[in-house]
């Protein structure tokens, strides 16, 4: 489980293993998450039917962005948080974007691939 804490913003890896950062310093860690410049957005990438990364815990007032890498699969959002939820499947470049302002732990999953699992807690 990956934990961000409000002094370091979290991207998960979508194309690029790694790039600068703001200070220059080239960054890329196990789970090819990356350091970003807005400390307000955490990146979630849905590729090939998993979530990287797959759990994360955020400070609430966050926003979250969940982009669907992936060539052949749709993403197609259910939780039990509304904000969370697609109508339909995203294609690939597609993102849904949120600000959680409620703190709790919230479970996302594909509609098309149950299987497929997101969990979020806010803090």
């Amino acid at each position: 489980m990956l934990v961000f804490p409000d002094f370091i913003p979290q991207y998960s890896q979508s194309i690029q293993r790694s790039f600068k950062n703001v200070l220059g310093v080239e960054t890329q860690k196990k789970d090819q998450s990356v350091q970003r410049a807005d400390p307000l957005e955490i990146v979630v990438v849905y590729k090939d039917g998993d979530f990287a990364p797959s759990q994360i815990i955020i400070p609430v007032t966050r926003y979250i962005e969940i982009q669907n890498a992936s060539k052949t699969e749709l993403m197609w959002l259910v939780s039990d948080n509304k904000l969370l939820n697609t109508d339909r499947g995203y294609g690939q470049g597609e993102q849904l974007r949120a600000q959680l302002n409620d703190k709790g732990t919230f479970f996302v999953k594909n509609k098309l691939e149950p299987q497929h699992s997101l969990i979020i807690t806010v803090k």
